[in-house]
């Protein structure tokens, strides 16, 4: 099985994973020997090892977190972007 890079969610870690599964040993990592034990049915894309998860984007003002965060908060404050008709 495979899906698109753009299409998966963004990862919560840079964990094993992306921090969507914790091990036997409840840390996340992505040890060989739990290989097959607490692997996802869909396999992570590896952008959560280089920054790209909320983990490390929680901090920081304009990364593509926050960018979403505020136009939803921006979405959830403004009338006109929740309500009328098309």
């Amino acid at each position: 099985m495979n899906r698109d890079n753009c299409r998966t969610p963004m990862q919560w870690s840079s964990d094993g994973h992306g921090g969507f599964i914790m091990n036997k040993y409840g840390d996340g990592s992505n040890k060989a020997s739990m290989k097959g034990v607490s692997d996802p049915w869909l396999p992570v894309n590896d952008d959560s090892l280089s920054g790209i998860n909320v983990e490390s984007q929680e901090d920081e003002e304009h990364s593509m977190l926050m960018i979403y965060r505020n136009l939803l908060a921006l979405r959830k404050s403004e009338p006109a972007l929740f309500r009328g008709d098309l």
